[in-house]
């Protein structure tokens, strides 16, 4: 709404100016009509916009006209300059919940003859077809069911009750489905799928919701269900020779076969999900062993509010999220009393919930009755299958039976994630830029997306003030949790989720992605942005790509992407101050191909210099330090002094272990790489309270758990003593956190509280690995802040840093978050901090941090 207000401010200033100057040139200061043309530009496309500028034209008493282009959405308007204002603040203040305006373009027709190239006569108002240009709109995201759709499918005097593929302008398949642009029904899948008399009768009147709904479909003429076993062969003879009928059929033999324990493949609006039973613990168990998935918590759906807050703890503001038209998995804190099976989210006080996003999943929780495990629909290490073929192909080992339908997936989308609960509100000094005064000020939404996807990508996303001039780039993103990213100008599209590229089937999904986006937007970039780390696969596809288009290829530092992607999410200015930056996560090449994952950096959208860090550690055995957190714990035991050190080396965790085989690698720099990460850090300290010390079979297991540790007592943190970690300085004279002193104090607390005399005598009590997992992240925070402050002391510049950014996956630890945010105030009291909200700190912000330095650069 503040977007709207300004927004509108400033555009009935710009057409006032233009009449203005129009009356001073006596053009029309007798006519009382003038030809307004309106360009608007934003999510305005596949949402409803045409029909509502239609009736808003029409209830005016309008006449003129409206089409979708390249570029956005067009309107004519034959009327006065007064009335075309009232239209301009009516147009802003009333549109679809769904849309979104960036921009308004003015200007009016002095010539009647050019009025001619769009219209004959001003009789009516009209929506025209769609004009092919160069193409600048976004595709929209696929949307949640609206409320109206919902009431119909529950209504049993309406021809859609019960009918799973009902849709309209406001909500459905949209990125999904789509194979081009402009967004019409034969540039997508529904082109399979001949309207009937009625949904073409719905779809050509411009006071219906269905109005050019491209996915308009009815049980007379769109998709439909069936169910299936392992080998494609339908489950239920007896079917109806009605089509919604049988659809009927076959949610209802769905839903008796997950209450008798059964595990299904479901296909829903960009992939299948694997669903069963959340409360019956053998098929969860059943569910992990087919899904090799040991450990990892499932999401799980529920029907509505009441089911919600049974299960996790609720504010009306979370509700909100929750049941948006992105319709999240929404990470909330988990009640004592949930009715779950102990296998949905072992070990862990959050639960991942959404709400059912399409009819389809509306139905069968309602005659499912209980919470249903709504995982993504995929082999151990595979992307989310989208084709039925591939379904059966690639999930008949773990499901049982398939839903499937006949609307083709055009595009792979994933459900979206985010974590409620981000203490960016809860300590009311970490902060959000306020782009219209360039100032800081508190966020109102305590909420971080941790995964963009489904209901949110690819939604254009607008860049501050100083980037309206920017050059188009095209940057590949990370190795892990990937997304790409397509910036030209002042906007910037970050493709959906494609997750890690691990998989040839990852790989191959991700090029066509790639592809696929590149021709949606007929995007032409001058320059293609990579990581800095030359092995990753995506940066390998932008050098290729550079080959083949003679278009240069330009290296971005994996951490400095991390700090502009942050920046951007609080729409710092592009000529603003540089700023503070602490990037903490696993690892990413940093200079002279260091590896680095836990650092200060100081910098601005288009450079950073290093200023301090992490004391480097070895990772001995390379990657598999990365999976075996004793190798961690060992390395940091290993820098403690020889007399100290034998204690550690007694420690459970290191028992049965090849501890001086391993201390040999570390000595002769054998496959033991030095890598200043955060990630690895967590893993120590995890592993020296006994948290998943041999293997972890997630990434970020162990941190995650040491997290949850400390959260279980985080009411005891002003009497917990944090553990000390102390600053030296380096051989470039740089300083840098020690954490060895603080594993030494760990371990010997920890004897202590267990009433032993060494490492082996210790006792894993939950009191003792709670308070001490909390006096860990108590100290890292200190410590991490100690750091800031010593090395702002060595800055020789007239202006220290007034702005700390916080990024990297390890800050989406809101308890370490919220910490760093209390030592600030304490320690740097005019320093402000800032965090992700919107765009991921984990490497899926990597892409559009990577284009927007290289835009930066070349403006």
């Amino acid at each position: 709404m503040w977007f709207s207000r300004m927004a509108g401010k400033y555009l009935w200033r710009s057409l006032s100016f233009i009449c203005e100057v129009i009356v001073s040139r006596d053009v029309s200061v007798e006519l009382m009509d003038s030809h307004v043309m309106f360009s608007v530009s934003g999510q305005v496309q596949g949402v409803g916009f045409r029909p509502f500028v239609w009736r808003l034209a029409t209830e005016m008493q309008l006449t003129g006209f409206v089409r979708n282009n390249g570029s956005g959405v067009e309107i004519g308007l034959c009327t006065t300059r007064e009335i075309a204002g009232v239209f301009e603040q009516r147009l802003l203040a009333e549109k679809p919940d769904q849309s979104r305006i960036d921009s308004i373009d003015i200007h009016l027709l002095t010539e009647p003859a050019e009025w001619d190239n769009y219209l004959s006569d001003n009789d009516s108002f009209y929506i025209l077809s769609s004009d092919q240009g160069s193409v600048k709109t976004g595709c929209t995201p696929d949307m949640a069911t609206c409320p109206d759709c919902l009431i119909e499918i529950q209504n049993a005097g309406e021809r859609r009750f019960q009918y799973p593929f009902t849709n309209c302008t406001w909500c459905g398949p949209r990125l999904s489905i789509i194979t081009g642009i402009p967004y019409d029904r034969s540039t997508t899948s529904m082109k399979d799928f001949n309207l009937c008399p009625e949904c073409q009768s719905e779809y050509d009147n411009p006071a219906d919701r269905r109005f050019h709904a491209q996915p308009v479909a009815c049980p007379e003429c769109g998709p439909e269900l069936l169910l299936v076993n392992t080998v494609g062969e339908s489950v239920n003879d007896q079917k109806s020779a009605e089509s919604n009928i049988r659809n009927q059929q076959e949610i209802a033999q769905s839903v008796t076969l997950l209450k008798a324990g059964n595990i299904l493949a479901i296909k829903g609006l960009g992939g299948f999900h694997l669903v069963c039973d959340a409360r019956n613990q053998n098929v969860v168990n059943l569910l992990r062993v087919r899904k090799h998935r040991p450990h990892k918590p499932f999401a799980i759906m529920v029907a509505d509010q009441k089911q919600a807050e049974q299960l996790c703890l609720l504010t009306d503001d979370a509700w909100k999220l929750l049941s948006s038209s992105q319709s999240p998995i929404v990470l909330f804190y988990k009640r004592d009393s949930a009715d779950l099976a102990e296998g949905v989210v072992p070990e862990q006080n959050r639960l991942g919930i959404m709400l059912p996003a399409t009819p389809l999943h509306h139905l069968l929780m309602a005659e499912f009755d209980g919470p249903l495990i709504m995982t993504s629909g995929n082999a151990s290490g595979e992307p989310q299958a989208i084709d039925n073929d591939e379904a059966l192909r690639t999930l008949s080992d773990i499901a049982d039976y398939f839903l499937i339908n006949n609307r083709r997936i055009e595009n792979r989308v994933d459900d979206s994630v985010v974590q409620w609960g981000n203490p960016i509100t809860e300590t009311g000094h970490i902060s959000l830029m306020d782009c219209s005064e360039g100032r800081l000020s508190c966020r109102t939404e305590p909420y971080q997306v941790l995964r963009r996807a489904r209901g949110y990508a690819p939604s254009t996303i607008i860049l501050p003030e100083g980037f309206e001039s920017a050059p188009s780039v095209l940057a590949m993103g990370g190795e892990l949790k990937n997304t790409f990213c397509l910036l030209e100008g002042n906007r910037a599209t970050l493709s959906s989720h494609m997750g890690d590229m691990e998989s040839a089937r990852s790989w191959d999904q991700y090029q066509q992605g790639v592809e696929r986006f590149l021709m949606l937007y007929q995007f032409q970039p001058e320059y293609i942005a990579v990581d800095e780390h030359p092995e990753y696969l995506p940066s390998k596809h932008g050098e290729a790509l550079s080959d083949k288009w003679q278009v240069p290829v330009k290296k971005v530092l994996h951490h400095h992407a991390h700090m502009v992607a942050c920046l951007l999410d609080n729409h710092y200015p592009l000529n603003a101050s540089p700023v503070l930056c602490l990037a903490l996560d696993g690892l990413g090449m940093g200079e002279d191909k260091a590896l680095w994952g836990g650092e200060l950096l100081l910098g601005d959208y288009r450079d950073c210099s290093h200023l301090a860090g992490l004391k480097p550690l070895p990772l001995p055995g390379g990657a598999k330090a990365m999976r075996e957190p004793w190798r961690n714990l060992l390395s940091l035991a290993w820098q403690i002094e020889t007399d100290q050190r034998e204690s550690i080396l007694n420690h459970p965790a290191l028992q049965n272990k090849p501890v001086t085989l391993v201390g040999q690698m570390i000595d002769n720099q054998l496959n033991s790489p030095l890598a200043s990460s955060t990630g690895r850090l967590f893993d120590a300290f995890a592993a020296a309270l006994g948290l998943f010390p041999d293997i972890i079979t997630y990434e970020g297991q162990a941190a995650i758990a040491l997290q949850m540790k400390a959260e279980s007592v985080v009411h005891k943190l002003d009497q917990v003593q944090p553990l000390a970690f102390s600053l030296e300085l380096n051989p470039d004279g740089k300083w840098q956190l020690d954490s060895s002193g603080a594993l030494a104090e760990l371990i010997e607390r920890m004897i202590l509280l267990s009433g032993g005399s060494d490492a082996r005598d210790i006792c894993f009590s939950d009191e003792i690995i709670t308070e001490q997992a909390l006096a860990f992240h108590k100290g890292l925070a200190e410590g991490l802040i100690n750091l800031v402050a010593k090395s702002m002391t060595q800055l020789e510049v007239e202006t220290l840093p007034d702005c700390l950014a916080i990024t990297g996956g390890v800050s989406q630890n809101s308890l370490l978050l919220r910490l760093l945010g209390q030592q600030c105030s304490k320690r740097l009291p005019d320093m402000q901090l800032i965090s992700h909200q919107h765009i991921p700190a984990n490497d899926g912000g990597i892409s559009i941090g990577q284009a927007t330095v290289v835009a930066a650069r070349y403006i």
